[in-house]
């Protein structure tokens, strides 16, 4: 493919969509940071164990409803010529689930409590079930956008999102609301992000729309299993080691390490959907040539944030001691391990998001399933003997056997699979990466210029090994100098336009309000 044509191809759209969700989204890691020093310092070990426990609990309802929809939404929105009539039925669906999993939550809270031996945890879940149903509603009005190719519309709220988010973590616990408050900050930050995503479009939450939902729950069962199972991959070791007898001191630092882990995580969610609409309407469109090369380009780019990962692991415990205090240095031993393994998850990710586009939503359970039970099985054999160090170990172990299993299903699937000359120079520079990470001490905040310029070097080292295309390389500048660009979003046609109206009437109705244009 030359430039030019590569340039005018989807595919550009979907690298400038990428970029644009990942700059926003790349906000939370920064934020989150931030967030965890300013908290670990505030809360202690103790406040931000039991702040750890509720947000992980009610943040895999959360993302179990999310990804029983989330999928299969933007799927089938991609494919269609009008997203409105599936569009609100997914809206409506998910709003429900949220208030019945949020009751659900507020029933389980107590027994949850004694389980984890911690009688406080019950009043937090109580009140942080509240985020359930608004945090469906606003990720199911993501999912629309995500599938009309609104990418703009969806870095814009993310960004609100992540920042309101800190500064009200910061208001309100220096106002001495303690978690407490820190819960009603995540509550408010998902209240915002809600309404700048229906400043965009305001589907119908209540009035019948006609519309079947059997396409949806075709594929909604499969996805779902799925994504619990790769949901609770990355979260069972802390209340393995929670249950299995480890202090709530213990679970705050392991939950630290889990938080610094959680960038990998975030990429692969972030560019995951933007990948599931791209290649569903390449599909659609019979141009299957595009939709591998962007695979492709896809798995590329998870392969190369492993050199990433090593600057973390090679810097574990500056960082942890740099962010969260002293008392949280511990953190340093868990980090590499993990930072790995959610690394490792991405390939997995890119091979279940081609077969999701490819209409072979049950193949995603067959990739995940014998996972999860392997994984427990190692953290009741390893736990007991290794604590936290050991679950860190299998939860890595775990990731790289998933990722195995992704790049065996892209080749066997689509004949897609990772150059050797990208594994070898991909070993080489993590090598590199995490060897010059350990070996250069940096006390207290210099940790980040380390990051900064080792990060400047590993792009480099990618340079120099002629990693980057010709395209690429010419692609990312025209990114960048802003040619030839148009951001689409939602119309009232269910394409993409330049502009965004906003939808007024219920989706269905065929009427848009006109004249207001958002996110420019």
């Amino acid at each position: 493919m030359t430039t030019a044509r590569f340039l005018a191809h989807p595919g550009r759209h979907l690298l400038d969509g990428t970029l644009r969700v990942l700059l926003a989204e790349a906000l939370f890691p920064v934020t989150g940071l931030v967030t965890a020093a300013f908290l670990t310092r505030n809360l202690g070990a103790d406040g931000y164990g039991l702040l750890t426990l509720a947000v992980t609990l009610v943040g895999l309802a959360e993302w179990s409803i999310n990804s029983l929809f989330s999928r299969a939404t933007i799927k089938h929105v991609g494919e269609s010529p009008d997203w409105r009539p599936l569009g609100t039925v997914a809206v409506q669906l998910q709003f429900r689930m949220g208030i019945w999993v949020m009751v659900a939550m507020w029933m389980l809270a107590l027994p949850f409590a004694r389980l984890l031996n911690e009688p406080t945890l019950a009043a937090c879940l109580a009140l942080m079930a509240v985020d359930i149903p608004l945090f469906a509603l606003a990720q199911a009005h993501r999912h629309i956008l995500a599938g009309t190719g609104a990418y703009q519309a969806c870095a814009s709220a993310s960004a609100g999102r992540w920042l309101a988010r800190l500064l009200f973590v910061i208001i309100l616990v220096s106002g001495g609301l303690s978690v407490f408050g820190v819960i009603l900050a995540i509550i408010g930050s998902t209240l915002l992000e809600l309404r700048l995503y229906r400043r965009t479009l305001r589907p119908a939450l209540f009035s019948k729309t006609g519309s079947k939902s059997w396409a949806l729950w075709h594929y909604s069962w499969p996805l779902f299993l799925s994504a619990v199972g790769l949901a609770a991959l990355g979260r069972m070791d802390l209340f393995a080691l929670k249950v299995l007898g480890a202090t709530v001191e213990e679970a705050g630092l392991y939950g630290a390490a889990q938080n610094l882990a959680l960038l990998p995580t975030l990429l692969g969610m972030s560019a995951a959907p933007l990948l599931l609409s791209s290649v569903s309407r390449a599909l659609a469109r019979g141009d299957a040539g595009l939709a591998r090369m962007m695979t492709e380009q896809a798995l590329r780019g998870a392969l190369t944030m492993f050199p990433f990962a090593a600057v973390i692991a090679g810097s574990a415990g500056e960082i942890s001691a740099c962010l969260f205090g002293a008392s949280f240095q511990e953190t340093g031993r868990f980090l590499p391990a993990l930072i790995f393994g959610a690394a490792a998850t991405l390939p997995l990710t890119v091979a279940l998001t081609v077969v999701i586009a490819d209409g072979k939503p049950r193949m995603t359970v067959a990739l995940t399933g014998p996972l999860v039970p392997l994984a427990l099985l190692g953290h009741m054999l390893i736990i007991p003997r290794y604590g936290p160090l050991g679950a860190s170990a299998v939860t890595a172990l775990a990731g790289f056997m998933g990722m195995l299993m992704g790049l065996v299903t892209l080749g066997r699937l689509w004949g897609v699979v990772p150059p050797l000359g990208l594994v070898v120079r991909t070993l080489i520079v993590s090598l590199f990466a995490f060897a010059a990470a350990a070996m250069w001490p940096t006390p207290g905040p210099l940790v980040f210029v380390k990051l900064f310029v080792l990060t400047g070097l590993i792009v480099a080292c990618y340079w120099a090994l002629r990693e980057f295309t010709q395209d690429e390389i010419t692609l990312v500048r025209s990114l960048l100098m802003g040619r030839g660009h148009a951001v689409p979003s939602v119309n009232d046609a269910g394409g993409t336009s330049g502009t965004a109206p906003i939808v007024e009437e219920p989706v269905g109705s065929g009427r848009t309000a006109r004249g207001e244009t958002v996110f420019p």
